[in-house]
């Protein structure tokens, strides 16, 4: 069990359990699942890859995420095979059952810390609040739900805790510490991340709905600390099918 926990922490072993969910995210995304409109954290990374394409004068900027995280992922691939770096299929199974479970705590959680109750569980009827965002965004086929849960778990996570948690918490903790060991400066980016994080679904949900995704992103950033991008972007995908599908309502 500490070997699983050590290994699969690693943001390697991310990357090879979330490739699935991002082929399926890129060709939802290609069938017009989600129609005109893209995950927010994806979207803002492909316009920040879009302005450096503009600035050296290439063209469909847009589009060059998915190009540029495919060939990143097959060399990633073809560097684990070379290097011999043994991948455990186990510890990848592992982690998407961990992932399973986590999902239903998270939403235990929210729901506890928000109303001092226990959610209802398999009513496959989303709460009001769920239902009034899905219409919001336009989420109203199994499909597109599934689509918009999965771009959520790889490029939020990969966003807000991957790259923002870890780079406030450099500015703050001290040198050389890893991400974690310096209590005070992971609190301070944590609290901070999870403000942007929820500031980006401003206008997509009411009040209530702000205040459920800053307390889950509270949440999910304690669990990239504790157990890296792989079980947390899959955790959180979880999250969101549980909560679209009303299996915790």
């Amino acid at each position: 069990m500490s070997s699983y926990a050590q290994d699969s922490k690693r943001f390697g072993y991310g990357v090879v359990a979330t490739l699935p969910l991002l082929a399926l995210y890129e060709y939802g995304i290609w069938q017009g699942a989600l129609g005109n409109a893209l995950n927010g954290a994806d979207a803002l990374l492909r316009i920040a890859l879009a302005s450096i394409a503009g600035f050296f004068g290439l063209s469909y900027g847009t589009w060059l995420l998915s190009g540029v995280v495919g060939g990143l992922a097959v060399s990633f691939l073809i560097y684990l095979k070379r290097q011999r770096v043994r991948i455990t299929p186990r510890y990848v199974l592992g982690m998407f059952l961990e992932a399973a479970v986590l999902g239903i705590v998270l939403a235990i959680l929210v729901h506890v810390m928000l109303s001092r109750s226990l959610p209802r569980f398999f009513t496959f009827t989303p709460n009001p609040g769920v239902v009034q965002q899905l219409a919001i965004q336009g989420l109203d086929s199994a499909w597109a739900k599934i689509v918009a849960a999965v771009g959520a778990g790889i490029f939020e996570e990969l966003l807000f805790r991957v790259l923002l948690l870890a780079m406030l918490y450099r500015l703050w903790a001290k040198p050389g510490s890893a991400l974690g060991d310096d209590p005070a400066a992971t609190t301070r980016a944590v609290l901070v991340s999870s403000v942007l994080f929820m500031l980006l679904h401003l206008g997509s949900v009411g009040i209530g709905g702000l205040i459920s995704i800053f307390t889950s992103s509270l949440l999910l950033s304690g669990l990239y600390v504790a157990r890296g991008y792989g079980v947390v972007a899959l955790s959180h995908t979880a999250y969101d099918l549980y909560l679209m599908f009303g299996v915790v309502a």
